[in-house]
């Protein structure tokens, strides 16, 4: 895919861009964003919306879609330092709150030495000055687009889902996992299991036993834990 599909195929996800509680392990950095999703949505099923790891790899996520690229040395160092002046930031709590939109979240993990982690609710633009270098890098992470980007797929997804009738008809549950596991705790699945079911935000409508229920597939990114 060009660069042009890949800039146009993020833009149209960043309207319901999800906060979910997955974690890339070893991600020097990775940025989750939430915004409300339709009522037939779930935003915990949406891939991580970026992360960069240690070699250079370098993932970006909509709300199902995910792209896979690579960062040089110099690209790299430059989001660390970006990443090191907001460790640098002075009173910064687990939470803070920016101006605008309290829709809007956003949950930031820095990696390394001195892990960081916190949320932030509001519009970056709405920053005070004091956190300017937070908001800075939230923007560029969550508009994040690279020359080096191309279609990425999910090789590992997590299911989930709950009772609920959702508007038309249903599929029977053919899944090899116990559907009573995906609507509790949660289940892992493959790619080669969920190739003919949606993925990502977007929920499947499943008729089992007389019931219907709303049954979501997050992608996860090598390494993430559900």
């Amino acid at each position: 895919m060009r660069l042009s599909g890949v800039a146009a195929t993020l833009a149209a996800a960043a309207i319901a861009l999800p906060l979910s509680a997955g974690e890339v392990v070893g991600a020097l950095i990775q940025l989750e964003t939430f915004t409300p999703f339709r009522d037939t949505q779930w935003s915990e099923a949406a891939p991580v919306r970026f992360a960069l790891l240690p070699d250079g790899t370098l993932f970006v996520g909509g709300s199902a879609v995910v792209f896979e690229g690579r960062l040089d040395k110099k690209e790299i160092k430059e989001l660390e330092r970006q990443a090191d002046a907001v460790r640098k930031l002075k009173g910064l709590g687990p939470e803070v709150r920016w101006g605008g939109d309290a829709e809007r979240r956003y949950l930031l993990r820095l990696g390394g030495k001195k892990p960081l982690k916190l949320e932030a609710r509001g519009e970056p633009g709405r920053a005070p000055a004091a956190q300017r270098a937070l908001a800075a890098l939230v923007a560029r992470l969550e508009e994040f687009v690279h020359p080096s980007l191309r279609f990425h797929r999910s090789t590992a997804f997590w299911a989930r889902g709950r009772e609920q009738a959702l508007p038309g008809g249903c599929k029977p549950w053919t899944l090899p996992l116990p559907l009573a596991q995906v609507t509790g705790a949660g289940a892992g699945a493959t790619w080669e299991q969920l190739r003919d079911w949606p993925h990502g935000a977007d929920p499947a409508s499943v008729c089992h036993d007389g019931r219907r229920y709303a049954v979501w597939f997050k992608p996860l990114l090598p390494g993430e834990q559900p």
